[in-house]
Parts: structure tokens; sequence; C-alpha cells
């Protein structure tokens, strides 16, 4: 899977990795937080202003690939999170488009 693509790859009936990259969304759903064993996520998003709270339930995030064009930093919960992630091993790659 690439950045750029909106999609998901699953393993054993459970998704592993998910692209929702410029597809208009103008939220993400809580129930995203359901998808523990996911391991690689692509979040790409010129509407989304924020990430819901439940976005911490994916432990097992090995890679995440983020970019933002409605925000000009990075909310200091994300940030936490990232930290988190970043500690335990997962490679985080983001960007702030203005």
């Amino acid at each position: 899977m690439t950045w750029d693509t909106f999609g998901f790859i699953d393993k054993e009936n459970r998704v592993i990795k998910l692209g929702l990259y410029h597809n208009s969304l103008t939220s993400l759903p809580d129930i995203i937080g359901n998808l523990t064993l996911l391991e690689e996520l692509y979040f790409s998003s010129d509407q989304i202003p924020f990430l819901p709270e439940s976005i911490r339930n994916l432990i097992s995030l090995k890679e995440i690939h983020l970019s933002f064009s409605s925000f000009s930093s990075i909310p200091e919960k994300i940030k936490k999170w990232l930290k988190e992630l970043k500690k335990m091993g997962c490679i985080i790659y983001y960007e702030l488009k203005s």
C-alpha cells in the first residue's frame, strides 16, 4: 500500500492496512479505534479538523502517514499520541500543508 491509496488490506479478516487519501471525508468515526490490529495507516485530508480520541486505541500501528491541509499545527492531543506510538517503535511520517 502507498501513501496515496484509498482502500484496505486485510489478513485473516482483520484490517491491517488502511488508506484514507483525499476522499472528501469531513470526519473520522470513533469506530476507527476498533481497528486495534491496524498496522499501517495512510491518511490525508483537506477537510478533517481533528482526529477522534479513539484513534489512541490503534496500539498495533507500526507505521503512520499523516498529511493535513486543515491543520496549521498538530494538536497537542495528537502530538502526545504520536510520541507514545514512537516510543512503541512506530515509524511516523507527517506533513502540514498550507
